[in-house]
């Protein structure tokens, strides 16, 4: 499902079939100029029209962007869109369970998905408790949170890669040097929210996360 500002530049690998990992030769034997060229390789590949997608892939598609995934094409704008909109829906179903369950609102709140895919908040809070088992006991809950936090990862993905593009079609060493973390960490969207005079904001922030570059 390609993802574009205007026009169509890369597919967003959620979306797109799983790559198998290259064979068996670890991460410390690969030498500089391995790695370089399997960056524009990457490059490269995502720069090519996108296979049709699965079945798998237009079902995602359709469940995160709607009708704006029907040609198959999806713009950045469309993708802020819909991060917005998903942002907003979460924003009403939790403000309205934090306020039925009397959930203390002074302490400013960060949650994350763990890596078994529950709804956990980050450091301490006086309700922790109380609030990772709303979240575990309402699905509906679970699953708002889970796809604004997707879109909002996607939109952060989706804007740190186009630099890098944009830097690859003037100088391709260049650009594999100054942005291989892109390559050997993911993004992780921390949700952070804090209350005003004006209720709920809700607030994603991205960060990078190391990992193996071939794994």
């Amino acid at each position: 499902m390609p993802i574009t500002s205007q026009t169509r530049v890369a597919t967003y690998p959620v979306l797109s079939a799983a790559q198998p990992a290259p064979a068996s030769q670890p991460p410390a034997a690969a030498s500089a100029a391995t790695f370089a060229q399997a960056l524009a390789q990457a490059s490269a590949n995502a720069s090519e029209p996108a296979a049709t997608p699965t079945p798998i892939a237009r079902k995602l598609a359709g469940s995160l962007f709607g009708d704006a995934a029907a040609d198959g094409i999806i713009t950045g704008d469309e993708m802020r869109a819909a991060r917005d909109e998903a942002k907003a829906a979460y924003q009403r179903r939790f403000g309205a369970a934090i306020a039925a369950q009397a959930i203390d609102t002074s302490v400013p709140l960060k949650l994350q998905s763990d890596a078994l895919g529950r709804v956990v908040v980050v450091g301490d809070h006086p309700d922790k408790a109380r609030i990772e088992q709303l979240f575990a006991e309402d699905g509906e809950l679970n699953n708002a949170f889970k796809k604004a936090s997707s879109l909002a990862r996607m939109v952060a993905a989706f804007e740190e890669v186009l630099p890098f593009h944009e830097a690859y079609a003037k100088d391709p060493k260049a650009a594999v040097a100054q942005y291989a973390y892109l390559f050997n960490s993911s993004s992780q969207i921390t949700t952070e929210h804090r209350w005003g005079p004006d209720g709920l904001d809700v607030l994603f922030n991205s960060e990078r996360v190391w990992r193996s570059a071939w794994g």
